[in-house]
């Protein structure tokens, strides 16, 4: 069997990847999609979940994460770590992986909400924007409405919880088609950390009230980062300015 030297490009990270020892990898090296990845990403237990599809092309074509390198561990091993990489991170490699393979452009449906004319804008990479991290990823602060009861009856709003990661993802998406409320439950039970001296469990955040929910989810999409997937395009047909959303599965 042949083997094929491939073309590569480094990437720099928005939070990285904290390994056992605590070093932060700030950088990855990538290589371009060959029909290897076309093919694994549709397979049917991968192609259902998009999660699982973004984490099987990180595993494939990231070939080091600062000094980890690829080639030096198991096939499960890396893809674990692509798995704890945050959703911030994850999107920006899948951006990138798209780009160093196919080019500087992506061609983009879209239907106009006003009249409905169907076209196609020719997306630049530019034009999406990268947002920064503002925050301690592993450990960022809320303080709830209410809260919740400790063993003394006491109301603790006080909390933190640390941003989602690949992990997460491949688990609320098969969740959320069937219930968004669990998903909502399992998304919070998942990523808070602490809330003061209270016990957490599953059941402490089922039965939080559904405003201080909104607050932790609100939190959570307040301090995202990486690209934004929005862009503006003008309907050639009628005038209409709009936004448009880029799925990261656009990208393949």
């Amino acid at each position: 069997m042949a083997n094929f030297e491939f073309d590569t490009m480094t990437v720099d990270l928005l939070a990285g990847y904290k390994d056992k020892d605590g070093n932060v990898h700030m950088d990855a090296e990538i290589r371009e999609m060959t029909g290897v990845d076309e093919e694994d990403i549709q397979k049917p237990d991968i192609r259902a979940n998009m999660g699982r599809i973004i984490t099987t092309v990180l595993r494939n074509c990231v070939v080091r994460i600062g000094t980890l390198e690829k080639s030096s561990m198991k096939l499960t091993e890396w893809e674990k770590i692509m798995k704890e990489l945050f959703l911030g991170d994850r999107d920006l490699l899948m951006m990138k992986i798209r780009e160093f393979t196919y080019g500087e452009e992506l061609e983009l449906p879209f239907k106009c909400p006003s009249c409905r004319q169907e076209g196609k804008h020719i997306l630049e990479w530019d034009e999406i924007e990268i947002e920064d991290i503002n925050v301690d990823p592993y450990s960022v602060p809320f303080s709830l409405k209410k809260g919740a009861r400790n063993k003394d009856g006491e109301r603790v709003k006080e909390g933190t919880l640390r941003m989602p990661t690949g992990q997460d993802q491949e688990l609320l998406d098969s969740v959320a088609r069937k219930n968004m409320g669990q998903a909502n439950t399992t998304l919070i039970t998942r990523c808070v950390t602490s809330l003061g001296d209270v016990r957490l469990s599953t059941k402490v955040f089922k039965e939080l009230g559904s405003v201080d929910r909104e607050e932790i989810v609100s939190v959570i999409a307040d301090n995202s980062f990486g690209p934004t997937f929005k862009i503006e395009i003008d309907c050639p047909s009628c005038g209409e300015r709009f936004d448009t959303g880029v799925h990261p599965v656009n990208f393949l």
